[in-house]
């Protein structure tokens, strides 16, 4: 990004934005954050997470982001119910997290697909445990790989897939089994550029269809300007948080959106954040006033 460009600041939107956030704001919290930690070794220990608090509200679209080794990954885990908080909780519908659970889908980034399986087969292995019978449950797998653009492909099998089918595939048995919220641990890593950008197109489109909440965890910062609602950003090694943003763009997002100075000037700020670790130098903080919410100090 050449240093000349001026851009507006990152707070800044227009009133389309500032309304559907606000929308946003009024929907109920599905997730709840509250002061977590993670520690590997006991006492003394490998310290993974500190003093983490954030909540998710419904139908958002959440990207958490951080330097390497800040502690995304194991987030992430930890929401899923695969690894147990040292410290503080996690609430999901106002009730404590306690390993993994039907309402927690998950989707990884290298392809869990049972090579065994065709497409159909594998997005209906989840539903199996809701009793329903086989011609019940084949027409419940067919409505989600239609969902995900891959009705024609329902009896391949995953060897005979790409990429980026592969992870469709993974998001449609995740959503088959209509949980509350959708994690996401760096889905699209291990794909080419070109299949990526793709696949954040499919993830919007399902999202726009679909009633779910999702956390999606990246270390691409366009990724996440792109797909995001909101950016949870993650201090360092271990850190707490340094800044929730709130993406200043509307939608439904188009490639075009790519060059908007809204977009150059949110992924500006995280670099900044990101890389220097320094959180206030180019946005001074401005005191909350009681009642007074981050939206309510957006500039126009």
């Amino acid at each position: 990004m050449s240093p000349h460009l001026e851009l507006p600041s990152y707070r800044q939107m227009g009133l389309d934005v500032r309304a559907r956030l606000y929308r946003n704001r009024q929907r109920p919290v599905v997730l709840e954050v509250e002061r977590l930690e993670k520690r590997y070794g006991g006492e003394g220990g490998f310290l993974a997470l500190q003093d983490v608090s954030f909540e998710v509200r419904q139908r958002e679209l959440i990207c958490v982001i951080g330097r390497s080794g800040c502690g995304k990954s194991t987030l992430i885990r930890t929401i899923a119910g695969l690894e147990a908080p040292t410290g503080g909780r996690i609430l999901l519908d106002g009730r404590e997290v306690h390993g993994p659970g039907p309402e927690r889908g998950m989707v990884f980034q290298t392809y869990t697909l049972f090579p065994w399986l065709t497409v159909k087969g594998n997005v209906m292995f989840g539903l199996r445990m809701s009793g329903h019978g086989r011609a019940e449950l084949e027409q419940e797998a067919l409505r989600w790989i239609d969902i995900v653009g891959l009705s024609g492909f329902a009896d391949h099998y995953p060897d005979q897939l790409s990429g980026g089918m592969k992870q469709r595939v993974a998001i449609a048995r995740a959503l088959a089994n209509r949980p509350r919220i959708l994690l996401m641990d760096e889905p699209f890593g291990a794909l080419d550029a070109q299949t990526r950008t793709r696949m954040q197109g499919y993830l919007l489109q399902i999202c726009s269809k679909v009633d779910v909440t999702v956390v999606f965890i990246t270390h691409d910062l366009d990724e996440a300007v792109f797909l995001a609602d909101r950016i949870v950003v993650l201090d360092g090694q271990a850190g707490p948080l340094q800044e929730v943003i709130e993406v200043p763009l509307s939608r439904p997002r188009t490639p075009e959106h790519l060059l908007d100075p809204a977009f150059l000037a949110t992924k500006q700020r995280l670099e900044t954040l990101i890389h220097s670790g320094e959180t206030h130098d180019d946005e001074p903080d401005v005191p909350v006033r009681d009642g007074e919410t981050a939206l309510d100090r957006i500039e126009f």
